[in-house]
């Protein structure tokens, strides 16, 4: 796992995620510019995204702000539980969210036709 670690991701979890144990964590296959990882935990399933560049933090305040005003017009989207630009936990900017049901996006981007 590049950028962060299962420790570094089991100190996100104690802090915000109490009472979850990471079972798994495997990297996402579509992620073009930040990191995302799959958390498998005893509790809910959670998606951690990283960004390394700090001129990109922008980018994890966005994505909370844009899944709750989704959530307002009727659009499924997870909930982002924190997101943190402080790198007060780990070297990165992160937000970690619930993970949603349903294929990866990179499938159902595959699957569909250009006809």
């Amino acid at each position: 796992m590049s950028t962060i670690d299962e420790a570094q991701v089991r100190a996100i979890l104690s802090a915000y995620a109490p009472g979850r144990e990471l079972i798994r964590i495997d990297q996402a296959d579509d992620g073009i510019v930040n990191r995302v990882f799959f958390l498998t935990t005893t509790g809910d399933d959670l998606v951690l995204r990283v960004v390394e560049d700090r001129s990109s933090d922008w980018k994890i305040q966005k994505e909370a702000a844009l899944s709750a005003h989704l959530r307002t017009i009727g659009i499924p989207a997870a909930v982002v539980r924190v997101s943190d630009v402080s790198r007060k936990w780990v070297p990165v900017a992160f937000s970690l969210a619930e993970r949603l049901p349903g294929e990866p996006r990179s499938r159902v981007f595959a699957a569909l036709s250009t006809a």
